[in-house]
């Protein structure tokens, strides 16, 4: 299962760690649903459209991910429920399966600097009408280095 953070995302924390190079943090995350594994910094042109999609905004500490425990230091999950907007027309992507999903530190721009990490969700088809929504603890995401 492909999951984890985003290689340039990892640099610029270890870099804050090791070096103490700050980098401002994000003050908004942004969830993307995808057809496929988004490649480890978010390269891959997987992302869901058409069918009103939109990454959705979470901020950290309300709606993003909960840091992991002593019990279980690899995992990180949503802490909060995170819904997508109603899909529209053929829905997203046409319909096709939502295997992935990613967090971002920009709405829109793709670009590797802005990918954080990804998860595997759940295969699910966003249909017209759909509302796609995960409930807190059902987004999950790896932080092990490998």
């Amino acid at each position: 299962m492909a999951t984890g953070l985003g290689q340039t995302f990892r640099a610029a924390l270890y870099s804050y760690l090791f070096r103490a190079q700050a980098t401002p943090l994000p003050t908004n995350y942004f969830i993307s649903l995808h057809t496929a594994d988004p490649g480890t910094d978010g390269q891959t042109a997987n992302e869901a459209s058409g069918g009103a999609y939109a990454r959705v905004s979470v901020t950290p500490g309300t709606g993003a991910f909960n840091a992991p425990t002593a019990a279980n230091p690899n995992v990180m999950t949503n802490n909060g429920v995170i819904t997508f907007p109603t899909a529209t027309g053929a829905g997203y992507s046409s319909g096709a399966a939502m295997t992935f999903f990613g967090v971002w530190n920009h709405a829109t721009n793709t670009a590797a600097a802005n990918f954080v990490g990804r998860g595997s969700i759940a295969s699910q088809s966003i249909v017209s009408g759909n509302i796609p929504s995960f409930a807190t603890g059902q987004l999950s995401m790896t932080v092990n280095e490998t």
